[in-house]
């Protein structure tokens, strides 16, 4: 399997009151081709509470496969989250931020 793209044009974050909060995050896109599969990493918050996701694709390089745009939606839980202000990042852009209760 072969490391492609992913197309996010649409990016919300959710934040369920509570204590501690509870955080999703929304994904909307397009993969190049019906072969791509969707890929979604996340780490945890570093230092500065930045949650760095990476959204991509993998593909099998020798199959042949339609060059057309398939959309994909999915729904990310991020996870509870404690007092504090923290920021969500994809593919290194930044989509917004949050209070962690």
């Amino acid at each position: 399997m072969m490391r492609g793209h992913a197309f996010p044009d649409v990016m919300e974050i959710d934040v369920e009151p509570g204590t501690p909060a509870k955080v999703s995050l929304r994904l909307k896109g397009d993969l190049p081709t019906p072969c791509h599969i969707l890929q979604v990493d996340m780490a945890a918050p570093d230092g500065e509470n930045r949650i760095q996701i990476e959204v991509y694709s993998l593909v099998d390089a020798n199959k042949m496969c339609a060059q057309v745009l398939v959309p994909f939606e999915q729904e990310l839980v991020l996870g509870n989250f404690s007092a504090g202000k923290y920021s969500v990042w994809v593919n290194g852009e930044k989509v917004g931020e949050f209070d962690g209760e």
